[in-house]
């Protein structure tokens, strides 16, 4: 679906716009994306836009929006058995035995801007100001109320994912059929009868 692939674009530059000249409302847009959209793999001329780089960019933002004020309070309490867990995971990368280090580094970097990033900024955004707290849980539930919709859609539907099937080409990701009939294996001889309950959601 071609109007897909123009607004996924247009949606992360927005992103990327706002959160230098609106922050609150680009983190909120990006909050919005990351509910709504399971891919972030843009291409905008030669770059290519992934989870991480926005992630960065959003701290970056953060670290901007916040330079001129003189009393602000940063806080990692609630991220600290995240911070643990990665930590622990960090040493046991030489350990481990089937993946190269390099490779087990890499992921295990990826894993820790895609998973610490955002929660930092949305948390200290929010004990600093509380206008932020107010707008990030509308969207919230607003993401949420739009999937508890679309997902009792789906119910109606004959193990067809519309949103998912045109998202995913307009990724060039393969969609997988069986796993959106909700078949508890992926053989092709599987009936009807052995689907999972609403697996197709």
């Amino acid at each position: 679906m071609e109007i897909l692939t123009i607004i996924q674009p247009i949606w992360v530059i927005f992103i990327m716009t706002m959160l230098f000249i609106r922050f609150r409302v680009g983190v909120a847009a990006y909050l919005a994306y990351i509910f709504l959209v399971p891919y972030m793999n843009i291409e905008i001329g030669e770059f290519l836009l992934q989870w991480n780089f926005i992630n960065i960019f959003l701290l970056v933002a953060f670290f901007v929006h916040y330079r001129n004020v003189k009393f602000i309070e940063f806080d990692l309490r609630p991220l600290i058995p995240f911070l643990i867990y990665f930590g622990i995971s960090l040493l046991l990368i030489p350990f481990q035995d089937g993946v190269p280090s390099d490779e087990a580094f890499n992921t295990w970097r990826m894993q820790v801007m895609k998973y610490m990033i955002l929660p930092f900024v949305i948390w200290n955004d929010i004990i600093n100001n509380d206008d932020s707290l107010k707008l990030y849980r509308n969207v919230t539930i607003v993401c949420i109320i739009v999937a508890v919709l679309y997902g009792l859609f789906l119910t109606t539907m004959p193990g067809i994912n519309p949103y998912m099937i045109f998202i995913s080409d307009a990724n060039g990701v393969e969609f997988n059929m069986a796993y959106a009939a909700g078949h508890s294996t992926m053989s092709e001889d599987t009936t009807i009868d052995e689907v999972r309950i609403f697996g197709r959601i």
